[in-house]
């Protein structure tokens, strides 16, 4: 079995998320883990289907991975942080967003191109970002 059958589970599973059928949409994302142990993107979208189901542990887990394979990708680092700021691990979830504007203050054409990511991906990685900027203001400003 090779990356490119892994790819292949990948792209079933998206299409069993779409459709709400997150058991199979599981086990293709395993498949595509067993065939390629190294897929970032396998975990990663496993962790956010743990996330929506409040399976924040296992989650947790599987963006750890993520993070151990791609440590300075924007948007990983961001999912990581947005599920520790819904947990109200504020300080957690403060490096992880630090961590993701780093990345994005320090991207070029080619990173962009390298971790495949969308005009939507950079989108929902600044508008998190943006959100705890305006905490963090708010919060300088009732300490006053």
């Amino acid at each position: 079995m090779s990356a490119v059958d892994a790819s292949v589970c990948f792209q079933q599973r998206v299409l069993f998320s779409q459709k709400g059928e997150n058991e199979k949409a599981l086990l293709d994302y395993n498949m595509a883990i067993q065939l390629n142990p190294n897929y970032a993107d396998a975990y990663m979208n496993k962790g956010v289907l743990y996330n929506k189901n409040v399976e924040i542990e296992k989650a947790l887990q599987d963006y750890q991975i993520v993070l151990l394979l791609t440590p300075d990708h924007p948007v990983y680092l961001t999912n990581l942080g947005s599920l520790y700021f819904k947990q109200k691990q504020f300080g957690q979830a403060n490096i992880y967003f630090a961590k993701a504007k780093q990345s994005l203050d320090s991207n070029n054409q080619q990173q962009i191109s390298k971790w495949n990511l969308s005009n939507s991906n950079l989108a929902y990685s600044n508008k998190e970002l943006n959100l705890l900027r305006e905490i963090q203001n708010q919060i300088q400003t009732t300490d006053i």
